[in-house]
């Protein structure tokens, strides 16, 4: 895993369409905004047993070989309850990394069970914007968005991606 700045990422990412969302101030949120009507949302099992099975379903369906992006809110790595910075810290401390508050985590798909524990480290114990993050896959199709809402919403820049991703979801 290896870390990058957030203006890097979004240089990397606009060619693909996706950019910070204007509409609320300071922008925060990641969006592609010629598409706001492909997207999605799932709310996050019940069952703790069953967030970690849900969090690499929706990984595994998006068609990613390479590796994924994991971008936080501001200052998301630091954020939210003393439980939930400690668990973050201790992924980020057994893959070598001391990230700042801001960066962005990228992670090659053999490193995706450190990408999807902070991911759901998030879904589960995010408790304010503050700790929401937002996986994107390096073919920069798509995102992941984990909302401090116990909820997941992907966000989609083609309706293909989208049509074979949501019922690939929604069936499992």
């Amino acid at each position: 895993m290896k870390t990058i700045s957030k203006a890097s990422f979004l240089s990397l990412m606009k060619p693909r369409g996706l950019m910070l969302d204007i509409q609320y101030q300071p922008p925060q949120t990641l969006v592609f905004p010629g598409t706001p009507d492909l997207c999605h949302s799932w709310d996050m099992p019940s069952s703790p047993k069953n967030v970690a099975r849900f969090v690499t379903s929706l990984f595994d369906a998006t068609e990613e070989t390479t590796g994924f992006y994991l971008y936080p809110r501001v200052g998301a790595w630091a954020a939210g309850y003393s439980l939930q910075t400690f668990q973050t810290r201790a992924v980020f401390i057994a893959c070598g990394m001391n990230p700042n508050d801001d960066d962005v985590i990228y992670a090659t798909v053999d490193e995706m069970d450190a990408i999807e524990t902070l991911f759901a480290i998030s879904l589960i114990f995010g408790g304010t914007v503050d700790d929401d993050v937002f996986a994107i896959p390096s073919h920069g199709k798509m995102l992941l968005y984990a909302d401090h809402h116990e909820a997941v919403h992907p966000a989609f820049s083609c309706a293909d991606l989208m049509n074979r991703y949501v019922p690939q979801i929604s069936a499992g």
